[in-house]
This record gives structure tokens, C-alpha cells and sequence, in this order.
């Protein structure tokens, strides 16, 4: 991001310096013309009193008086380019020498001066230099803007891989440090320390299958087949039933015979997330109704709920209703990615405090 500001803010700098510096000599060299189109055209009365005077036979000495006051000066010089009348020049304004009085009283030359063509151009100067400044303020502004925003996606992407890499490691340690306390052999024997061995087990393999699904899914292959939901969920019910337990859940099923075409995998996926979901974010002495009937599956829960406004965002990768329960944050945007490939009819309704229900319409056979 440094980086990218050095570069942007350096550029802009020197293509405005460019941009002004041809504003500021277009501006000198237009004021230097219009000066010079108004010298001439005083200079054309004086050569044109000039020429009067000599009609009247004035003598060469006389005074050539402007009929307007002007803030030019101006000087009248004979043929060897010595001054004859007028005004002392300094030499530090716009100078102009016409000759069209064409010797008349004297006069080969006249010499104008606009002393205020200097402060003209300082003036320019310092409006170019304000208006640098403020074009380079604003688009500074501008820029750090953009560059914030730009920068947004990559700084919350890079947040989300710092969270998901504590969380795996969060996720990883629970099961494992489980597993390394059931080694010794004097437990082994006991039903418990074999339960805790097989829940951890359980819990790191679908630890491996989610992130798997998330990072790898294009190369798994699938295989599409009629597959009885009911026989799946029963499998799995084995599993579920020794993690509620934990958290003191009743847990009751009831299943009809439903098949549909699907990759068994998936559907097992799809199924432990969400039952994982009922059982992670549920009350202690809670519930959990699971039903499948006429092709649609209900997983209705007594847990925390969701907010009516929460809803939509709880398929989004990496979105965690609440810190306390752990998890990735994966489980319902693998869920819903299924849902998508098999066209399966997901909904969701929720009461906070109260109960969260889970509804899949399947296409059955």
C-alpha cells in the first residue's frame, strides 16, 4: 500500500506540474498578445496625433498630448534613435517600438511601455501555483480515498485467512490434544476414553472433509446415484447422538423412506453441517427434532435463533453467528453451495431465544 501511494501520489505530482506549467506559459504568452494589441493600438493614436500636428504645421518640439490618460508609458525618438518627448523608460515592462509615424515632426519611433505587464505575470504566477496546490490536495484526497478502497477487499481477505488460520489451528488442537490424552494404554480399555477417541477422530475428519470441500472441491470426483436419505441419516446418527449427548440434547428422529439422486457424500456433508449447526448452537438440556417426510427434510432446534436481518448472511463463507462456539464459519456456505447443485429447495426460520428450523424440499423418487 506504501508502495502504491509513493507511485500514485508522484505521478499525479508531476503530471500536474506539467498540466500547470503549460496553463501557466499558455496564460503568459495570451495576456503577452492582448498587451501587445493594446500597445499597438495606443501607440496607432499617438502616431495618429503626430500626424495631425503636422497637418496644423506645428513645429518638431511640440508636445504630442493623448486625447485619453493611459497607464502606458510611452517615448518619441528621432531618426539616430535619440528622444525627442515623453516618458522615462524603464526598461522593466512590456516594450514595444513602432515606427509608423514615418518622420513626422521629427519622430522615426515611438516606444511604448506596460510597466504592469510584470505584475501581471506574478500574479498568474501565484494563481497557478494556489491552484497546484489545491488540485494536488484534492486529488491526494481523492486518491487515498480509492486507494482505501481498492485496498479493502485484499485487507479483509487477508484478515479472514488470519482469522481462519487461529480458528483451524483453534479447531485442530480440541480433537488432537483429546486423541494424545486416550494414548496411554491403561485407559484405552475404558468405554469412555474409547467414546472421546472416536468423537475426536470423527470431529478432525470432518474437519479435513469441509476444508476439502471449500479449497479442493473442483478435484473431487462425483458419483450422482438413487440414494435412501433415510439409511444415510441413521448412519450418521450414531455419531450425532455421542456429541448431544455431551451438551445433554435430546435428540429424536422421525424418517420416511425417501430417496433421491444425489453423491452420497454431499448429502452427508449437507446433513452433518447443518445438525452440527443444531447441536454447536443449541442450550444445554436443549432439543433437536429431525424429520423427513413426503421428500422434505426438517432439523428444527431449541438453540440461540438467528435475527430476521441475520439470515442472509449466514451462508456466507467464513460468517460466525457469535465467537463462543468456535467453528470456521464454512458449514452453511458448504450447505448451501449443495443445495445449488442439486436444485434442493432450502429455508430457513428462526425466533431468537426460542428455536431455528432448517427446511430441505428435495426432488424424490
Amino acid at each position: 500500500m506504501r508502495r502504491f501511494a509513493l507511485l500514485y501520489f508522484g505521478i499525479t505530482f508531476i503530471l500536474l506540474l506539467i498540466i500547470f506549467t503549460l496553463n501557466y506559459k499558455f496564460q503568459i504568452d495570451s495576456n503577452r498578445n492582448l498587451a501587445i494589441a493594446k500597445m499597438k493600438n495606443f501607440s496607432f493614436q499617438i502616431a495618429t496625433n503626430i500626424i495631425n500636428l503636422q497637418m496644423k504645421n506645428e513645429t518638431p518640439n511640440c508636445s504630442v498630448i493623448m486625447s485619453k490618460k493611459s497607464h502606458y508609458k510611452f517615448m518619441l525618438l528621432d531618426k539616430q534613435g535619440k528622444k525627442i518627448n515623453g516618458d522615462k523608460i524603464d526598461n522593466e515592462g512590456l516594450i514595444i517600438k513602432d515606427s509608423s509615424p514615418l518622420g513626422h515632426l521629427g519622430v522615426w519611433t515611438i516606444v511604448v511601455e506596460d510597466s504592469n505587464f510584470n505584475a501581471l505575470k506574478q500574479s498568474i504566477l501565484y494563481k497557478n501555483i494556489a491552484a497546484f496546490w489545491l488540485a494536488y490536495f484534492v486529488l491526494a484526497l481523492l486518491g487515498y480515498y480509492l486507494i482505501k478502497l481498492l485496498l479493502k477487499p485484499t485487507k479483509e481477505a487477508r484478515e479472514r485467512i488470519d482469522r481462519f488460520v487461529k480458528d483451524t489451528t483453534h479447531e485442530l488442537n480440541t480433537p488432537i490434544t483429546a486423541l494424545l490424552m486416550c494414548t496411554d494404554e491403561s485407559s484405552l480399555q475404558n468405554p469412555k476414553t474409547l467414546e472421546r477417541i472416536k468423537i475426536s477422530a470423527q470431529r478432525v475428519s470432518e474437519l479435513y472433509k469441509d476444508l476439502t470441500y471449500i479449497f479442493l472441491e473442483d478435484r473431487g470426483s462425483r458419483t450422482i446415484y438413487l440414494v435412501g436419505l433415510k439409511e444415510l441419516i441413521e448412519q450418521q446418527m450414531s455419531y450425532f447422538s455421542l456429541l448431544a449427548s455431551k451438551k445433554r440434547l435430546t435428540l429424536s428422529c422421525k424418517l420416511d423412506s425417501t430417496a433421491i439422486q444425489i453423491d452420497k457424500d454431499d448429502f452427508k456433508r449437507l446433513f452433518s453441517n447443518l445438525l452440527s449447526n443444531s447441536i454447536k448452537y443449541n442450550k444445554k438440556g436443549g432439543s433437536i427434532k429431525i424429520t423427513l417426510k413426503s421428500g422434505t427434510l426438517t432439523i428444527t432446534d431449541s438453540g440461540i435463533g438467528i435475527e430476521q436481518k441475520e439470515i442472509k448472511n449466514i451462508f456466507k463463507r467464513y460468517y460466525r453467528a457469535t465467537d463462543e462456539s468456535g467453528g470456521f464459519g464454512l458449514g452453511l456456505s458448504i450447505v448451501q453451495e449443495i443445495c445449488k447443485r442439486y436444485n434442493i429447495d432450502l429455508k430457513v426460520q428462526s425466533k431468537p431465544g426460542v428455536r431455528t428450523i432448517f427446511r430441505l424440499d428435495f426432488h424424490t423418487y
